[in-house]
């Protein structure tokens, strides 16, 4: 059974998100199952396709999709061949969505996602604020692509 749940991680007024780091991650194939994750995460699919299994339901991550993993959440991921990322791992402040979603051809947003791991791997003092400026350009993409796809 394919399943992708529409995006609405980024809409939710009660919530807010703390960065605590940002990663380049490249893994080779792999199960895996995750059950305590005390954190939240984003990734942004850079390549590599992998199977995502929750909730007795199933779908496939391909290149440019975005995943959202609520802290806590249990998954199973299984991967044939290399897979890269670039993962958020956050503090959810407030009333996050609990649901796990996931966004395909979430294109327009790599740029972002590049640009926030290059902030913080220089390390200054002001990277905290400018990657939540950036993360929330990225929520505002997303916004304005639920939008145009609501008038279609």
């Amino acid at each position: 059974m394919e399943f992708v749940h529409y995006f609405m991680f980024f809409k939710n007024t009660d919530a807010s998100f703390k960065i605590l780091g940002i990663f380049y991650v490249e893994r080779k194939k792999r199960e895996v199952s995750e059950t305590d994750r005390s954190h939240t995460a984003i990734s942004y699919r850079l390549n590599g396709d992998s199977l995502f299994m929750f909730d007795k339901r199933s779908c496939r991550l391909k290149n440019g999709s975005i995943t959202y993993l609520p802290a806590g959440c249990e998954y199973q991921r299984k991967t044939d061949s290399t897979e890269k990322l670039i993962v958020l791992h956050l503090e959810s402040i407030g009333n996050p969505d609990h649901d796990i979603q996931i966004i395909n051809d979430a294109w327009e947003t790599e740029h972002l996602f590049r640009k926030m791991l290059s902030i913080w791997e220089e390390n200054g003092i002001e990277r905290h604020n400018r990657c939540m400026s950036l993360l929330y350009q990225i929520f505002d993409t997303l916004q304005e692509r639920r939008e145009r796809a609501k008038t279609k």
